[in-house]
């Protein structure tokens, strides 16, 4: 019987401290910003698809056009 419990508690214990474990690391040391998926890895040293560098680059000084389509 006092085999049983201690092995229950064990277990508790055991369950309790592996569901603890995620609550003392940090998975990012310094913030991130909002739009991280619009930056440049080689300006903003931040992996994203760099549409902020097209939008400066490719295409400046291009008009919109509103485009209506009709099914």
């Amino acid at each position: 019987m006092l085999g049983e419990n201690f092995m229950n508690l064990k277990k508790s214990l055991y369950l309790i401290a592996l569901g603890a474990l995620p609550m003392t690391s940090f998975a990012q040391a310094e913030a991130v910003p909002l739009n991280w998926y619009n930056l440049d890895y080689n300006t903003d040293g931040v992996m994203g698809i760099s549409t902020e560098k097209a939008y400066k680059t490719l295409l400046k000084g291009k008009n919109q056009h509103p485009l209506l389509s009709v099914y």
